[in-house]
Order: structure tokens, then C-alpha cells, then sequence
């Protein structure tokens, strides 16, 4: 249940702090690979699944770590400016994938093991 804990917050952490960046394509691209985050994780429905679900979140953090490396060059006024633009957006995401990750420890916890550190590894924005 700690992993569970430890795993949201990383998640609500990560979308909370990257409504940063001083155009609305960063901030875009960012919701949609959060949203292909959400995807590969409401798929998980057994090993195999879960397999290339961490294999699909691995794909998206080396594609947010870019993005989090123009964001954190950004001043905090551009940052706040994306995270009003996109919070709602960003809310339902982390709503989901909050839900998702619930889904699976309920459904498998093992489960949890094969996609949970590619979630653990997820960039975060300074």
C-alpha cells in the first residue's frame, strides 16, 4: 500500500508541477503524453499487458524528459501561465491515472511491480 501511496503522489506530482512552459505547444504535447501515460495504463489487464504498458510509459518519459528540460528553462510566470491553460486537462489526468494504478493493484498487485517504476520514473519539473 506504500508503493501504491508512493506511486500517486509521484504522479500528482509530476502533473501538478508540469503545467510549466512558455508556449502552448509544450504545454499540449506534455497533456498528450500524459494522456498516452493514462492509455497504456487503463490497459493493463494481465502480464502481458502490463509488460508493454511499461514498455508504451518508458516511450512517453523520454519524450517528457525533453519537455521537462525546456520547461524548467522557463521562467515561473510562463510556467504558471501553461498550468492555467492546461489544468483541467492535466486534472483529469492525474484523476485517471490515479484510478488506473487503483485498478490494478486491486486487480494484481504484481502488476503494479512491472508497470509501477516506469511511473516512479516519470520527469518531474524542478
Amino acid at each position: 500500500m506504500k508503493r501504491l501511496a508512493a506511486i500517486v503522489g509521484v504522479v500528482v506530482a509530476v502533473t501538478l508541477a508540469g503545467c510549466g512552459g512558455s508556449s502552448s505547444d509544450v504545454g499540449q504535447a506534455y497533456v498528450d503524453q500524459l494522456s498516452h501515460v493514462a492509455d497504456a495504463l487503463d490497459s493493463v489487464k494481465d502480464e502481458a499487458s502490463a509488460r508493454e504498458a511499461a514498455h508504451e510509459i518508458a516511450k512517453a518519459n523520454t519524450k517528457i524528459q525533453k519537455m521537462v528540460n525546456d520547461i524548467d528553462a522557463m521562467d515561473q510566470a510562463h510556467q504558471m501561465t501553461l498550468f492555467q491553460k492546461h489544468a483541467a486537462e492535466m486534472s483529469k489526468l492525474e484523476r485517471r491515472i490515479s484510478q488506473s494504478v487503483q485498478r490494478i493493484v486491486a486487480k494484481d498487485p504484481k502488476l503494479l511491480g512491472i508497470v509501477g517504476s516506469e511511473i516512479q520514473d516519470m520527469p518531474r519539473i524542478k
